[in-house]
């Protein structure tokens, strides 16, 4: 039993149909209509597999700030963070990448940006707050200053 009118339209408004023996469920994921279960739909973009971020430095970053009287940490986070010999983030913290790395687009370009010296660590409010609008990270790398076509 195949539905024979076009379901779905893609980004260009061309009509897609669904192939032979399918059906599309109310959430519109494609099902085999024999057995009714979940197919590969051949109209879905592939996704590329995510960067996997250098823990590595990450550590790296966490000690260097849990040693720096300045880097505005407590005295619990710099006691926990040496404590775990820089493997744990303490709870309420986060590493903020301070050039973010969707600004380049291959994971060459992502690993050259994921570096100790491109990090800090620094409370999770805070560094929420930088990225809100009339934060400092929003009107640099906010999305009207998004670039359109990243370096590799």
């Amino acid at each position: 039993m195949h539905n024979a009118k076009p379901c779905f339209t893609d980004t260009i408004k061309k009509v897609v149909k669904d192939p032979v023996g399918t059906f599309r469920d109310i959430n519109g994921r494609l099902h085999n209509s024999k057995t009714g279960r979940f197919t590969e739909d051949p109209n879905k973009k592939i996704k590329a597999p995510s960067y996997r971020r250098n823990m590595e430095e990450r550590r790296k970053a966490l000690l260097r700030d849990a040693k720096d009287p300045k880097s505005g940490l407590s005295n619990r986070a710099r006691r926990q963070i040496l404590d775990s010999k820089g493997k744990k983030v303490p709870e309420g913290y986060e590493v903020s990448h301070e050039k973010p790395l969707y600004i380049r687009t291959t994971h060459a370009g992502k690993r050259k940006l994921d570096k100790a010296k491109y990090m800090k660590t620094q409370r999770k409010s805070v560094h929420r707050d930088r990225h809100k609008f009339c934060g400092d990270q929003y009107h640099k790398y906010g999305p009207a200053n998004k670039p359109k076509n990243p370096k590799p």
